[in-house]
């Protein structure tokens, strides 16, 4: 599986290729962000659309916003999915590195987060609780 990087000019070019995994990404998140709100983000170069590919065949996506922060450089994983993705994951490391980051963090669900820590040696850094402020109209 190779990781090949998108730039935002060809994200139209593929999105009807890579959406789908957007759409499982979405479905197990807290919906903070739209698939298509995640597109806008890719178009508008905010963010970066990697792709997994077998051959010709694209087999997964992920999205990464890397900031900066006073002690570090940060690829934080916005979104991904696919065919073993988690195998690939020295290819988006070293992407992340030749970007000049030194962290790579991302947000998960119990069991995925298990599942990082077992195959990829992830720490959990911190806890995210979320609650809904009754009342609030979004």
């Amino acid at each position: 599986m190779q990781l090949q990087v998108v730039i935002p000019d060809y994200v139209h070019g593929v999105w009807n290729k890579v959406e789908q995994f957007f759409d499982a990404a979405y479905a197990a998140s807290s919906g903070d962000c739209t698939v298509s709100q995640r597109k806008l983000l890719l178009i508008q170069g905010a963010e970066t659309l990697l792709v997994f590919t077998e051959g010709e065949e694209i087999v997964g996506a992920m999205s990464v916003k890397i900031s900066n922060h006073p002690d570090a450089r940060i690829a934080f994983i916005t979104a991904f999915g696919g065919c073993d993705v988690v195998d690939t994951y020295a290819q988006v490391e070293q992407w992340a590195a030749s970007q000049g980051a030194v962290r790579i963090r991302f947000l998960a669900k119990e069991a995925q987060a298990r599942l990082y820590r077992q195959k990829l040696g992830f720490a959990t850094d911190t806890y995210m609780m979320e609650r809904t402020i009754e009342g609030v109209v979004q």
